[in-house]
């Protein structure tokens, strides 16, 4: 059925994310923030991010990106501070 495999997409399937946060994230790994020994998901764990800004073409995908990478992630705007997790 094709609504259940949307929303269970297979493990390790392609998905598309924005451009802008994407390559925070590979400058992240460029400069060895990621720990390459940890497993796909994980390389951030034990990192602590503070993400200025909430908009949602960088802030929102990229505290969300980084948290599923295992970061704490703060993300503060001009009313309030949020804590992100994996999840």
């Amino acid at each position: 059925d094709f609504r259940d495999s949307a929303s269970h997409p297979p493990p390790n399937s392609k998905c598309l994310v924005p451009c802008a946060p994407l390559a925070v994230v590979k400058i992240l790994e460029h400069l060895g923030v990621y720990n390459p020994a940890q497993p796909i998901g994980a390389g951030l764990i034990g990192h602590s991010v503070t993400i200025l800004n909430r908009s949602p073409v960088v802030g929102k995908p990229l505290a969300a990106m980084l948290a599923n990478d295992g970061a704490s992630v703060y993300s503060v705007d001009v009313d309030s501070v949020y804590a992100h997790d994996r999840g």
